[in-house]
């Protein structure tokens, strides 16, 4: 599912429940939940919802490209 259908999914879970919303509106409103466990997690946090996953930094090696 790419983002477009994301939003998509989300603006028709809405309208279920009788809230109307718009494409852009429903948009902002995921990149906003994004944006917040990103900034979350850039403070070395784990964001757990329980029974659906758990968001953290992965800490790699460099590659070495050449």
């Amino acid at each position: 599912m790419n983002t477009r259908e994301f939003v998509s999914y989300y603006k028709k879970l809405r309208k279920e429940q009788d809230e109307t919303i718009e494409y852009e509106e429903a948009r902002e409103e995921i990149e906003e939940i994004f944006n917040l466990i990103a900034e979350v997690t850039a403070m070395d946090e784990e964001v757990k919802f329980k029974n659906k996953g758990t968001f953290s930094l992965l800490k790699r090696k460099k590659r070495r490209i050449g």
